[in-house]
């Protein structure tokens, strides 16, 4: 770091670019040739490979009914479905377009990926209802309490983030929760029934949303210890609230975990 940067203060350093600025200034030029290059084939590679996994998901979901049959189709000549990439590419445009600070985009990601880990301690004490010690040969000594703690993390996770972006983010996932009930009903019943049993969800995420806007990271209506006694109750009441839902009508978890247990060794 060369001396005169550091004539106000670290605090005071501004730079867009540290890595390239550095060198240069260092008279690295072919450094920063290297960083910019890595920059750009890094998350390009990334986005191909991630593409062509979230395509074989989408697929997988169409053969599973989870999604409409148009998708199914693999082309016996690429061996995948040519629709299922084309859909997947036009959601990724989608989210391009909704976020385009990369800033705004890195924690969408970030928050997406929590938000996917938050069904498994739930999945946990919900397959552990469904499916008897028979059926398997390992049980996880402590899984229920260590699927608690896991799930108040996961909370913590999200409410110390960015609120406007959660919010545009649960709105994304709740218009795609109701798309995917409506693709995945044959009938009006079964579709007042699937929305029906969303509502927890709905309740949950809107909940969640609240009390990260008022988290010491956004608004600081809530500040100091006061907001981990609030994260931890609410997560305490989610966890609970959540799991006597679903053991209330188990009938959408009969059917998947059947699936499940039918894809065993696949």
């Amino acid at each position: 770091m060369p001396a005169e940067y550091l004539n106000k203060g670290w605090k005071n350093i501004v730079m867009n670019a540290p890595m390239v600025q550095l060198a240069g200034s260092l008279g690295l030029g072919f450094l920063s040739t290297l960083i910019y290059f890595g920059a750009f084939v890094a998350p390009s590679g990334t986005a191909i490979a991630f593409t062509g996994t979230a395509s074989r998901m989408f697929t997988a979901m169409a053969d599973n009914e989870q999604m409409p049959k148009f998708f199914a189709f693999v082309d016996p000549k690429v061996g995948l479905s040519r629709r299922s990439l084309i859909m997947n590419s036009l959601l990724a445009v989608i989210f391009i377009l909704c976020f385009k600070n990369w800033s705004n985009l890195a924690i969408v990601l970030s928050l997406f990926h929590v938000l996917s880990y938050m069904p498994i301690p739930l999945a946990l004490i919900i397959f552990r209802k469904y499916v008897t010690a028979e059926k398997y040969k390992f049980k996880f000594k402590g899984g229920a309490i260590i699927s608690l703690i896991l799930f108040v993390i996961f909370n913590f996770l999200v409410m110390f983030g960015s609120g406007p972006v959660l919010v545009q983010l649960i709105i994304i996932l709740l218009v795609f929760q109701i798309i995917f009930v409506l693709s995945g009903s044959r009938s009006i019943k079964l579709m007042v029934q699937g929305i029906g049993e969303s509502i927890p969800v709905f309740i949950y995420f809107i909940l969640l949303c609240i009390i990260t806007k008022l988290s010491p990271e956004n608004t600081g209506v809530i500040k100091g210890v006061w907001f981990y006694v609030v994260g931890i109750v609410f997560s305490l009441v989610m966890f609970n609230f959540l799991i006597f839902f679903q053991k209330k009508d188990g009938s959408l978890a009969d059917v998947s975990i059947e699936k499940y247990m039918g894809m065993e060794g696949h």
